[in-house]
């Protein structure tokens, strides 16, 4: 036997109306998203103004070192390929024309690409601690 749950309700309300908590609840609760509103969530200040911006640089900053992780990652995939290449024909050099001296040659691709990796790393963990920072200091006190 099934049962049938009747809801009560508008079902073109916005789904922000679901999220958004009924007054007189928790007061303790965090606040809730209110996805209709277009408004920055952390207001930043005009440059003119006096009151502080809200960290904005921090938030810059992690935008800058982010877009640094991400150009080096596509960089190194690209020098990835070429490092390759050039493994696959020391590889051919050294079996198949018996040349010795391309078990020990350097492949300086592969190892550029192990340098844009840590950059692309470190340029990620950096980031994310400065949005993480940023974050922490533009809760309002109260």
């Amino acid at each position: 036997m099934h049962r049938r749950l009747d809801v009560q309700g508008n079902e073109h309300q916005p789904l922000a109306d679901l999220l958004r908590p009924l007054v007189g609840q928790d007061e303790g609760a965090a606040p809730a998203v209110d996805l209709g509103d277009v408004r920055p969530t952390i207001p930043l200040n005009a440059p003119g103004d006096r009151e502080p911006t809200g960290h904005a640089a921090l938030l810059a900053w992690s935008w800058v070192t982010l877009a640094a992780a991400i150009t080096s990652t596509m960089v190194s995939f690209v020098i990835s390929q070429m490092a390759i290449d050039r493994q696959l024909d020391l590889a051919t050099q050294y079996y198949l024309h018996k040349k010795d001296e391309a078990l020990t040659a350097n492949n300086k691709p592969a190892e550029w690409t192990v340098r844009l990796n840590w950059c692309a790393g470190l340029a990620f963990g950096i980031g994310v601690a400065l949005t993480v920072w940023f974050a922490v200091l533009s809760i309002p006190t109260r």
